[in-house]
């Protein structure tokens, strides 16, 4: 038999996403949102290095769902910060001080935070750093990259650093063993599924 009527993301993961915990990492890592730096860190790891994860979907620097799933919105006024009330994430109730995630460190290498991009509309959401590159050659591929460079640009101390982190999230990865089973898996009718938008 077939299942039917699955309601999926369009990246065609039909993996359960929980929150607080990385979909990416089996199973189900979780990620303690009173450490945002570290959960940063973890994400940016795979983003920057994991060949599972497809960057030009500019995936969200919290829960790594493609864009536009995920939406931040800064504050335009007084200090920058991430406007939750209008944020869409579901790991969006993990507050992060954004002047401290905007810098690398070694114990909080990740910079990857969301910047209002100058050339969007002021209402706009904001992309993540590691996500601008894919940004501008989707939404203002006109514009001269090597002026808006220095925004995406990571210095070798923090690729350094995210590999190490890295490096930690891939020894700690069990290698799934395949299942003995005489059943046969269960296969999704792909005539009958839906996509979240």
């Amino acid at each position: 038999g077939r299942a039917c009527f699955v309601c999926e993301r369009d990246n065609n993961s039909r993996d359960v996403d929980v929150p607080h915990t990385c979909r990416l990492c089996p199973p189900n890592t979780p990620l303690d949102p009173a450490q945002p730096q570290q959960v940063l860190a973890h994400m940016a790891a795979h983003i920057l290095f994991d060949p599972k994860v497809d960057r030009s979907a500019q995936p969200c620097g919290i829960c790594l769902t493609p864009a536009p799933q995920c939406e931040f919105y800064l504050s335009t006024t007084g200090n920058t910060r991430v406007m939750t009330a209008r944020t869409k994430c579901p790991n969006s109730v993990m507050h992060f001080r954004y002047s401290s995630a905007a810098t690398s460190s070694e114990s909080a290498p990740s910079s990857n935070v969301p910047i209002n991009c100058t050339l969007c509309a002021p209402a706009t959401p904001a992309p993540w750093r590691y996500n601008f590159p894919y940004h501008f050659r989707d939404v203002h591929p006109t514009a001269p990259e090597d002026k808006y460079a220095a925004i995406w640009t990571l210095d070798s101390d923090e690729l350094k650093n995210l590999r190490k982190v890295w490096l930690k999230i891939t020894k700690g990865v069990p290698i799934p063993k395949p299942r003995e089973s005489n059943r046969p898996a269960l296969v999704l009718s792909e005539a009958h599924n839906s996509r979240l938008s």
